[in-house]
């Protein structure tokens, strides 16, 4: 047991690290307050006000509305150019190169990920894994039902002829990354 929780902080720890170096930016929360108060700051910074959160609801979206902010209901294709930031949680994180694992059989999903300024992501701490192949077996199962499946790995980024390195040209500009540990 104690091996599983050292070797759990070890992989969140390599987890962190790895998303850092690739410009995302990980926050960690134990509570849903927690993730709905740290998502209000950083989109009254960024001067965000409309958000889209597939399959969320209740009490985490209801705090956000309060703080003024306007949730933007499915479906989203109508009203994607309205959307700041986007909410989707992730299947896996994988350590070894700070890469989120997301389902994306949504439209709804894919649209906040891709079209969003700012992308909040939320990861259980409990399934991190170190390398991608040790999701082989849960990779093959969804590719199987012909999912689509979505590999993340920090801020969308792209380099012109000169390499000059720009975030945000082609997808979300900024990744927050949220680690929820309920132990």
């Amino acid at each position: 047991m104690l091996t599983g929780i050292k070797m759990n902080r070890e992989l969140t720890g390599l987890f962190k690290k790895m998303a850092e170096e690739v410009s995302a930016v990980v926050h960690s929360s134990k509570t849903e307050n927690e993730v709905a108060e740290y998502i209000t700051a950083v989109m009254k910074k960024n001067g965000h006000m409309r958000f889209a959160a597939p399959f969320f609801s209740g009490t985490f979206c209801e705090e956000l509305i309060e703080n003024g902010f306007e949730i933007i209901e499915s479906p989203l294709r109508a009203r994607v150019a309205e959307i700041d930031a986007g909410i989707v949680t992730a299947l896996f994180g994988i350590a070894e190169t700070g890469t989120l694992v997301v389902n994306s059989n949504s439209e709804d999903v894919r649209l906040v990920t891709m079209l969003s300024e700012t992308n909040f992501i939320l990861l259980d701490t409990n399934n991190i894994v170190e390398k991608s192949s040790d999701i082989a077996d849960d990779m093959n199962s969804f590719f199987n039902k012909n999912n689509y499946t979505a590999f993340i790995t920090g801020p969308s980024r792209t380099a012109d002829i000169e390499r000059v390195l720009t975030l945000g040209a082609h997808g979300p500009e900024n990744l927050h990354i949220i680690l929820i540990n309920n132990k």
